[in-house]
């Protein structure tokens, strides 16, 4: 659709202008779709799981997977080339390796993607559950650890459905 607006001050045809409604943008915005590749699923899979696993390391609900010494020392079960710049555990800092191993430069190690990706998935999933009438209602409503549970249940198809929107932006 498209309006043709008149200037007042003058009638003359030639200063006549024309302006695309929105309508119209939404329209040709919405006919122009994008196909997903079978990578590009998988990747969003990828970037969904490492999304998750970096949320539950730093709320805290998982720990890396590692080990302690007698001297209560954190080394984690698997070091990347983001770890050689982290300071080795001592008596003083024993955490160091596990703090680090809640970043999500070393998940995104772990997974082989961006970081990047993972923060701005983040993000997103944050807006996207703040602004969700349906989980705003379950944690008004429910018990903490209840709603735990649901939420650990819904992220999943939240974080994926937000990444394949990711991809389908970025192409």
């Amino acid at each position: 659709m498209i309006y043709t607006i008149r200037t007042t001050t003058n009638a003359d045809p030639s200063t006549t202008i024309q302006a695309i409604a929105r309508p119209a943008k939404r329209k040709a915005l919405m006919q122009k779709t994008v196909r997903l590749t079978a990578a590009d699923r998988k990747q969003a899979k990828q970037i969904a799981a490492a999304t998750i696993e970096f949320i539950d390391l730093q709320s805290r609900t998982t720990n890396p997977e590692g080990s302690f010494d007698n001297k209560k020392r954190f080394s984690p079960s698997q070091r990347f080339d983001c770890c050689r710049t982290i300071r080795t555990p001592s008596a003083a800092f024993p955490f160091s390796l596990l703090v680090h191993a809640r970043t999500a430069t070393h998940v995104a190690s772990a997974h082989g993607i961006d970081p990047a990706q993972i923060k701005s998935l983040k993000r997103a999933m944050e807006k996207a559950e703040a602004e969700n009438v349906y989980i705003c209602l379950l944690r008004d409503t429910l018990p903490p650890a209840q709603f735990a549970v649901i939420l650990r249940r819904e992220r999943p198809a939240i974080a994926e459905t937000l990444a394949i929107a990711e991809i389908k932006k970025n192409k």
